[in-house]
């Protein structure tokens, strides 16, 4: 990447870092003690409400500048914000491929929630890995070598006793999780 490149990057996963703070979502509520306790401390607005996380991508924000057409679905998000997690977005959003300059982009052979999904982990929901989102977030974060996804999985495949040994080392093997 260029300096510039670089710099954006770098602002942008600070913006948002920053939003994650006081976007704030998550799947469950919080009681009214604790959403009050983060209201002061993050100085909320009064009538904040949680966002759905299922939610997060369905429409455009001040963040997002370009539309991802999975199975036929939009979804929006942040060029800069894949490109932090993945070197295949980063070559084709800032590579010299077609790709690059474009406001919508087609991702085939996805399954649109599988995608979600994966997006879900990176972005501010931090939507946890489970065991039923596992096999295909794997899958998934390989394709686009999103290595910090990679190790998320990894990790919450050494703390779960629901897979056997047999397919934690498949998963190992398959996709070359060294410390499981």
């Amino acid at each position: 990447f260029s300096d510039f490149v670089y710099i954006k990057l770098r602002i942008i996963s600070q913006v948002a870092i920053d939003r994650a703070v006081l976007y704030l979502r998550h799947t469950y509520e919080f009681n009214d003690r604790k959403k009050g306790a983060l209201a002061r401390k993050y100085n909320l607005p009064p009538n904040f409400k949680m966002a759905e996380a299922s939610n997060s991508f369905d429409a455009p924000t001040e963040f997002t500048n370009v539309v991802l057409i999975v199975e036929g679905k939009n979804l929006h998000v942040n060029k800069e914000f894949l490109a932090i997690h993945s070197p295949v977005f980063a070559a084709m959003f800032f590579g010299e491929f077609a790709e690059k300059g474009k406001e919508e982009v087609e991702i085939k052979d996805i399954v649109f929630e599988e995608f979600v999904d994966l997006l879900n982990v990176i972005h501010p929901s931090f939507t946890p890995i489970t065991e039923t989102s596992v096999s295909h977030i794997l899958k998934l974060s390989d394709q686009f070598q999103m290595k910090g996804v990679l190790t998320k999985s990894e990790k919450f495949l050494i703390v779960t006793k629901r897979f056997n040994i047999v397919k934690k080392m498949t998963f190992a093997d398959q996709y070359n999780l060294q410390k499981l």
